[in-house]
C-alpha cells in the first residue's frame, strides 16, 4: 500500500475543537484507542507509534537512572527529528512554524504521548455520545 499526503486544501478535514481540557483529553484517548488495533491495517505505522512511546518514556526514565549523556544524546536526535518533520511538513502545507511555540510543544509532548498511551488501554470506560468503544 502506497501513502500519500493530500496536499490539496479541499481534501482536508478538521474536527471540531474541544473548549474544555477533560473534552479535550477524552477525544484523544479515544484516539489513541485505536493505536491497539492499527498493527492489523498499518504495521508501518503500528512500529512508528510504539517507537515514538519508548522514546518519550525513556525520556522521563532516564533522568532517574543518571545517565545523563544518553539523555542529552536521545533528546537532541528527538529534537532534531521532530524539527526536520515539523520543517517538512510546515513547507509542503505552506505554514511557517514558531520556534518558541514547537520548543513548547516539544517540551509538553513527551508526557502527553506516555499520558495518551497508559490511557489508550482504559478506552473501553469512556463513553462518546453514548457509545462507548469496543476493543
Amino acid at each position: 500500500v502506497k501513502v500519500k499526503f493530500a496536499l490539496n486544501k479541499d481534501s482536508f478535514v478538521y474536527c471540531r475543537s474541544e473548549k474544555k481540557w477533560k473534552s479535550l483529553l477524552l477525544q484523544r484517548i479515544r484516539w489513541a484507542g485505536d493505536g491497539k488495533i492499527m498493527w492489523r491495517y498499518n504495521f508501518g505505522f503500528f512500529l512508528i507509534m510504539c517507537s515514538t512511546v519508548i522514546v518519550n518514556l525513556l525520556v522521563l526514565v532516564l533522568p532517574f537512572l543518571y545517565v545523563g549523556l544518553i539523555l542529552l544524546g536521545l533528546i537532541s536526535l528527538k529534537f532534531i527529528l521532530e524539527m526536520l518533520v515539523a520543517l517538512i511538513g510546515a513547507k509542503k502545507f505552506n505554514e511557517k512554524i514558531s520556534f518558541l511555540e514547537f520548543i513548547f510543544w516539544f517540551t509538553i509532548n513527551v508526557p502527553y504521548v506516555v499520558i495518551m498511551c497508559i490511557s489508550s488501554f482504559f478506552v473501553q470506560f469512556i463513553s462518546w455520545q453514548g457509545r462507548h468503544q469496543k476493543c
